[in-house]
């Protein structure tokens, strides 16, 4: 459905030189998919949906929607924006306060330029898309007498009561409430499904990319990082950053003891001893690998219980409890062991107290080496120094 091919757009501080912006980048997808571009603030991914939207000329690279080219920078086409069959929700909402939700919604078909829509043909649509988004019945109300989650579904049914080919969604629910934000979430993915229109989805926020998303490519500094399922991307992140900035983790450095094949079990020698962690790129003996392990992923036992005696020799360490904090389903403890600190989920029913003794077990199947290469490893590194 959609194919973006090195696609580049910077932008020049007063100084002329190149600032923020996408250097460079390419994925395709697939008709009826959820794809969402995920990173932080400045990584690009407003840029490269603005691109894709027509509302931005890209620097170089090629944009083709439905096998129809909008953008090739060798050729000079450049296809406008009401031209390009989609649909967008911006995170503003951009609801015109002067009319009513009908009028709102049905401004698409008002303006189209490709064909004529008859009176009847627009209620029927504009009546439809409403039912669609939970606002049937409101087609009168002024649209300044909607609450804004109200407002955000009239955005949506704005954007796809022409049909779009595709529909792109610019972090549509930052401005709303925690409750409401996770409500809306859970309706923008039913309306996809039911509707089938392919979706490009832009957010900041991992939990709602990894909750709503067919397929999620995380961005940093203008490139793409890592595409993948929310699976892949939250078990088996390939760099640094993406461990990072996916959810909580464990970061521990070492040097690789001998050769490992993918996919295998290798054994990285630490400041705690062996580390057996799980490898999906092929590394040498004596490289210094940096391992990730997620907090719900370890097993914590009182260091005086009988399951400490049953749990497996592998990744077994012993430390002290230095501080829990209590987060509702579960409890958030920090481990010292030997000068480093593990932060391990656990449902314990009764909470550890600072200075008791544990032990701790991490399986090297969810202990995963990362092994970073050319630019990736570089972004890693600016990462690690600018402390994000």
């Amino acid at each position: 459905m959609l194919t973006v091919m090195n696609l580049k757009k910077q932008y020049r501080h007063r100084t002329s030189e190149p600032g923020a912006g996408v250097m460079g980048i390419s994925f395709d997808v697939p008709e009826r998919a959820f794809f969402t571009l995920l990173g932080p603030s400045g990584c690009g991914k407003t840029t490269t949906l603005r691109c894709i939207a027509g509302l931005e000329e890209p620097d170089s690279g090629r944009i083709i929607i439905r096998g129809d080219e909008v953008y090739n920078s060798d050729t000079g086409r450049i296809t406008p924006v009401n031209e390009r069959g989609i649909g967008m929700v911006f995170q503003s909402y951009a609801v015109w306060p002067h009319m009513t939700v009908f009028e709102n919604a049905a401004f698409p078909l008002r303006v189209a330029k490709r064909r004529r829509y008859s009176g009847k043909e627009i209620a029927n649509r504009v009546k439809a898309v409403l039912e669609m988004v939970g606002l049937g019945g409101f087609e009168k109300r002024p649209s300044t007498m909607l609450s804004g989650g109200q407002q955000q579904r009239l955005a949506v049914a704005r954007a796809l009561v022409h049909q779009p080919t595709l529909l792109l969604l610019d972090e549509p629910l930052s401005n709303l409430d925690a409750a409401l934000r996770h409500q809306m979430r859970s309706e923008l993915k039913r309306l996809q499904k039911d509707t089938g229109v392919t979706t490009v989805y832009v957010t900041h926020d991992q939990s709602e990319a990894l909750a709503i998303s067919d397929t999620v490519a995380v961005m940093s500094k203008g490139l793409i990082v890592q595409v993948g399922n929310p699976t892949e991307i939250y078990n088996r992140p390939n760099t640094e950053f993406v461990a990072g900035f996916i959810g909580t983790i464990n970061l521990l450095r070492g040097r690789l003891e001998t050769d490992v094949n993918v996919p295998g079990i290798g054994a990285v020698e630490t400041r705690l001893g062996p580390v057996h962690c799980s490898f999906m790129t092929s590394a040498k003996a004596g490289r210094e690998i940096a391992m990730v392990c997620r907090p719900e992923d370890i097993v914590l036992v009182r260091a005086d219980s009988t399951q400490a005696s049953q749990l497996p020799k592998v990744n077994l360490f012993q430390g002290v409890v230095v501080e829990s904090l209590f987060a509702g389903e579960t409890t958030e403890y920090v481990i010292e062991m030997e000068g480093t600190c593990i932060r391990v989920h656990s449902r314990f029913d009764s909470a550890l107290v600072a200075g008791k003794q544990v032990f701790i077990q991490m399986s090297p199947d969810r202990m995963v080496a990362i092994v970073e290469e050319g630019q990736y490893a570089q972004l890693s590194d600016d990462h690690r120094r600018t402390g994000t």
